[in-house]
This record gives C-alpha cells, structure tokens and sequence, in this order.
C-alpha cells in the first residue's frame, strides 16, 4: 500500500482532470481570448472591455466597464464576433453586459 501524501496546491492546479486544473485551464482561456479581443479593437474601444467568456451554446459574453461601454461594444458586436471567431471558431453571437467590477 502506498502513501503519497496530499498534493500541493501546484500540482493540483497542473493536474489536467482535477478540478483545479480545470478552472486554472478556463481561466488561461477566458485570460486569451480578452486579450485577443482587446488587441484588435481599436485602442480606444478596447478601453471599455472587462473580461470575455464564451459559454458552451458558443455565445461570447463580452464584460464592460461600464453602460456607456456596453453601448459602444454593442455597436461593435459584429466586428467583436469576427475577431473573436479567429480564436474561437464555435462563436455563434455575441452579447455584451455590464461588469459589476466595471
């Protein structure tokens, strides 16, 4: 019988099925696709972005810092989904709301 002893923080969060590992992967991912989005936007629409997530139906929820933000990204929704898709083929929309960090 073998004891390992618990894991590290560390190695759970490297673990590809723990559910550290897990959310340590959505976070890179979520991290990614912001920063895809942010730079190429231009720079002054890329101001009002927060975060991004992309839920499993394939909508792009887009975060903004705040509602006169939320109106200007949504004027940009179709221009948002063509460079999210270069990332993230499975996009079907695009909908944007506002951060409550914003």
């Amino acid at each position: 019988m073998s004891n390992k002893g618990p894991k590290t923080l560390g190695e759970l969060a490297l673990s590809p099925n723990s559910a550290f590992g897990r959310l340590n992967r959505e976070v890179d991912r979520r991290s990614q696709l912001t920063s895809h989005l942010c730079g190429q936007l231009p720079a002054d629409i890329a101001l009002g972005v927060n975060s991004c997530n992309l839920a499993a139906d394939g909508v792009l929820t887009v975060f903004s810092n705040g509602p006169a933000w939320a109106s200007r990204l949504r004027f940009e929704s179709e221009q948002i989904l063509s460079i999210c898709r270069a990332q993230e083929p499975a996009i079907s929309s695009v909908k944007v709301r506002v951060s409550q960090n914003g």
